[in-house]
C-alpha cells in the first residue's frame, strides 16, 4: 500500500517551491525559438550588449540565455565574450541526421493516430501558405516549417521525445537556411505534400515514408554545402 508524502517529510528532501517565469527563461525561450527555426544562420555571431539592446533588457539575462543555449549545443563561446552559430563537420552533421532519422520519423509515425481534425486543418494551411505562388519570405518560410514538424512531433505525446528532437533542431535549425534561400526556390514541397495526404489518410507508413524523404533531401544540399566549406578551408 503506498501513501503520499507529507509537506514535513517533502521539506526534509530540500523541495524548493516551483519557480515563476522570469526574464532570463523568457530571453533564453525567445532566443531558441530564432536558432530552432533557423532565423539564424551557421557561423553568425551573438553580441551580449547588441541583443540586449535590440530586446530592451540588460545584459545578465541576455548572457544567461546565450550560455544556456551553448549548454544545450546551439552555440559556441568565443574569446571576445561573443557566441557564434556553430558550423559542424560533415561527420557530425550525419551523426545528426542519423539520429533525426530514428527519432523524427517515429514521431511522425506515432502522430497519425492522435492528430486531431485542428491539427490536420491546420498542417493543411502551413503547407498551402509555405508553397503560395507568392514566395514568402525567407524567415516566415522556415518559421512556418518549424511549425510544420512540431505540430506532428507534439501530437505524438512523448515529451522525453520532444526534447530530444528540440535539441536536434537547435544543431540542425540554421543550417536549414544552407538549402532554403531567397533565389533557388523552397525546399520540401512534395515530402510535405505526402506527409499532410498521409495525415489524412491514418496512414502511418506512409507519413514514416514522407517524413525520411523529407529530412534526406535537406540533407543531401546541406551536406554538400559543408563538404565544400571543408574543402575550402
Amino acid at each position: 500500500m503506498t501513501r503520499a508524502l507529507g509537506q514535513d517529510e517533502l521539506r526534509s528532501l530540500d523541495l524548493q517551491p516551483a519557480e515563476r517565469v522570469t526574464l532570463n527563461d523568457t530571453v533564453y525561450a525567445d532566443l531558441r525559438e530564432l536558432v530552432i527555426s533557423g532565423r539564424l544562420a551557421p557561423g553568425q555571431s551573438l553580441s551580449t550588449r547588441t541583443l540586449a539592446a535590440t530586446l530592451g533588457v540588460s545584459p545578465m539575462p541576455v548572457r544567461s540565455a546565450l550560455q544556456r543555449l551553448a549548454d544545450d549545443g546551439a552555440l559556441e563561446g568565443r574569446p571576445n565574450r561573443t557566441y557564434r552559430i556553430p558550423m559542424p563537420s560533415p561527420r557530425a552533421f550525419i551523426e545528426i541526421l542519423r539520429l533525426r532519422l530514428v527519432l523524427e520519423v517515429a514521431a511522425a509515425r506515432q502522430a497519425v493516430p492522435l492528430l486531431s481534425p485542428q491539427a490536420l486543418d491546420r498542417l493543411e494551411r502551413i503547407h498551402s501558405g509555405m508553397y503560395d505562388p507568392v514566395p514568402l519570405d525567407l524567415g516566415t518560410f522556415l518559421s512556418l516549417n518549424r511549425e510544420f514538424h512540431f505540430i506532428l512531433y507534439t501530437a505524438a505525446d512523448n515529451m522525453r521525445q520532444l526534447r530530444f528532437i528540440e535539441t536536434l533542431w537547435l544543431q540542425i535549425g540554421p543550417l536549414l537556411r544552407l538549402v532554403s534561400n531567397e533565389t533557388d526556390g523552397r525546399t520540401g514541397q512534395e515530402p510535405h505534400g505526402e506527409m499532410v495526404r498521409a495525415a489524412r489518410a491514418r496512414d502511418a507508413a506512409g507519413m514514416a515514408a514522407a517524413m525520411s524523404r523529407d529530412i534526406e533531401e535537406a540533407a543531401v544540399g546541406i551536406l554538400a554545402w559543408l563538404h565544400a566549406l571543408n574543402n575550402q578551408a
